[in-house]
């Protein structure tokens, strides 16, 4: 992913606060959570919830996880200019999330607004996703001719 396209994701956050008149949204999600950072949020892949909160507002955003995969995810899965705050690994992140009628969020929690359509975000492409669409399907069909050739040869 590259910076551009996450611009592109938070302007259409930034559209959906508009419209609601919210202030801030949270993204807990995993397949929300992933799709806008680009990275790998899915430890463990067992829940619902993602390994990291997402809080976005007009002016931008940052990621809130624990201290155990606070410095994983700076490391491997986020833009070093990522804002990434940490909080001891044993207490939990609801607490500490935003809340209140002027915050939504794509799953229950605290008094946050629940808002079914922030799922609906991420079923459009934006150009980088297309590109690197059409690359792998590339690849991939290029993958499959090539081993359909070598098994021919065999037959």
């Amino acid at each position: 992913m590259q910076l551009i396209e996450r611009e592109v994701k938070h302007q259409r956050i930034v559209a959906i606060l508009d419209e609601l008149k919210l202030d801030q949204i949270v993204l807990r999600k995993s397949p929300n959570t992933a799709w806008f950072s680009g990275g790998r949020v899915h430890v463990p892949n067992s829940l619902d919830s993602s390994c990291l909160d997402i809080i976005i507002s007009r002016d931008g955003y940052y990621f809130h996880s624990n201290s155990i995969e606070a410095p994983r995810l700076s490391a491997e899965e986020l833009f070093p200019t990522d804002d990434v705050r940490a909080h001891p690994w044993w207490i939990s992140r609801d607490s500490l999330l935003p809340t209140g009628s002027k915050v939504g969020s794509d799953i229950q929690g605290g008094d946050r607004v629940v808002i079914p359509k922030l799922d609906e975000l991420r079923f459009s492409l934006t150009e980088g996703e297309v590109t690197r669409l059409n690359e792998i399907a590339t690849d991939a069909a290029s993958a499959l001719f090539n081993i359909t050739e070598l098994l021919k040869k065999r037959l």
